[in-house]
């Protein structure tokens, strides 16, 4: 699965060291919804365990447990089919998931694992993640909600009537589990993964507030230590920052001064050489003169003496 391009992917529930769990990814998505990461969790399943539990505890002879799609059990008031990662798909409403997930229209009875009649509906847990994926997506979850035949026909005996409304309370009670489900599992994800996309917007603040006593609550109270210290990490480099700029400037500054004050100097170099210059030019027109007369002299001494000889 492409949680790039899905936005969100929820693993199948597998046991280890006698615990359901599963694994939970979503996209990390900056302000303009460019992918910026992943958020991986692996969540414990134990929610989905407690609502079985709770629900086969309603009523004489009805009962609650979920399959994924393959039909094997991930949550059973017997936990031992959990354990063993129990395939159910030889049991009819099972078969019909396995084969067809997406059609409820199952209104027959039929014979479960313990070999009781039994009246049966089923619901998908459907998942709602406003704001990560545009629309409600199913898992591979089915919660299976199940009437003893027994129990439903001791009062009346039109089977039609009581086959009708024992599947109404079957589809009714299968729906409510998965929405209790979605809500107790996904829901803290959910809450983690917004805040996660908000600290990577930079808002550094930004804190998970989760109370859900098991994995998910470790998983935030990790995320915002690592958050508490990304913060401070933050605010030393932008302390790191201004006192840089400030010695940038400060450097700067200083510069720009050892540069104007070497230009004065060049300056007053130039102009010394320049002066020198012109003396020595000076004298070299003066020393050149003097030789020239030196010369005259000499012509005329020498016509003096070429006159009295």
């Amino acid at each position: 699965m492409n949680v790039k391009e899905a936005r969100v992917y929820i693993g199948p529930i597998s046991v280890d060291e006698g615990k359901p769990q599963f694994v939970v990814s979503m996209a990390i998505l900056d302000a303009f919804q460019n992918f910026r990461g992943v958020v991986i969790a692996t969540i414990d399943a134990g929610a989905m365990q407690r609502v079985v539990d709770s629900l086969s505890a309603v009523g004489e002879g009805g009962r609650a447990y979920a399959v994924d799609k393959r039909g094997v059990v991930v949550a059973h008031p017997d936990f031992s089919n959990v354990l063993a990662e129990r395939d159910f798909s030889f049991v009819p409403i099972v078969a019909h998931i396995r084969d067809d997930g997406k059609s409820p229209d199952f209104r027959k009875p039929y014979e479960n694992e313990l070999g009781q009649k039994v009246l049966g509906s089923f619901s998908s847990v459907r998942l709602n993640l406003e704001g990560i994926v545009p629309m409600p997506f199913d898992t591979q979850w089915f919660i299976v909600a199940e009437q003893s035949s027994a129990v439903a026909l001791a009062s009346v005996n039109n089977l039609i009537f009581v086959a009708l409304g024992v599947l109404l309370f079957a589809s009714v009670l299968a729906a409510t589990s998965s929405l209790f489900i979605a809500k107790n599992i996904v829901k803290p994800v959910e809450t983690l993964h917004k805040t996660m996309t908000k600290f990577g917007r930079g808002e550094f603040k930004s804190r998970v507030k989760i109370k859900t006593g098991d994995e998910i609550e470790d998983l935030a109270r990790s995320f915002n230590s690592m958050a508490e210290d990304l913060e401070r990490y933050h605010a030393d480099l932008e302390e790191a920052k201004a006192t840089l700029e400030i010695k940038v400037q400060a450097r700067t500054k200083e510069l720009k001064e050892l540069t104007d004050q070497q230009e004065e100097i060049i300056k007053q170099r130039t102009k010394e050489i320049k002066e020198r210059m012109e003396e020595l030019e000076r004298f070299h027109k003066l020393a050149v003169g003097r030789e020239l007369k030196m010369i005259e002299l000499k012509e005329e001494i020498k016509k003096l003496k070429n006159a009295g000889t």
